[in-house]
């Protein structure tokens, strides 16, 4: 019973963890849109990609969640020490 709860636990972690990223994503992407929306949308233009400030929360979203693939842990001691000076 106590195994099947912890498995339960670390499934919903997971879910949690990714549905928070993406929470986080779309409401950094919807002040964007807020403050710097034709700004942003006027700097993909230049690179011809044509998308409106109601798209940016979405983008921003995606971009939470895709990242949220990519990070990356310390699993052990770097620390690198200075040679003393003698």
């Amino acid at each position: 019973m106590i195994i099947l709860a912890f498995i339960v636990v670390c499934a919903l972690s997971i879910l949690l963890s990714s549905l928070l990223s993406i929470a986080i994503g779309y409401i950094c992407g919807w002040i964007a849109s807020v403050l710097f929306g034709k700004i942003i949308c006027a700097g993909f233009a230049i690179f011809g990609i044509m998308i409106t400030p109601d798209k940016l929360p979405l983008i921003g979203a995606f971009l939470c969640w895709i990242g949220s693939f990519f990070r990356s842990t310390n699993s052990g001691n770097t620390t690198i020490e200075k040679p003393s000076k003698d």
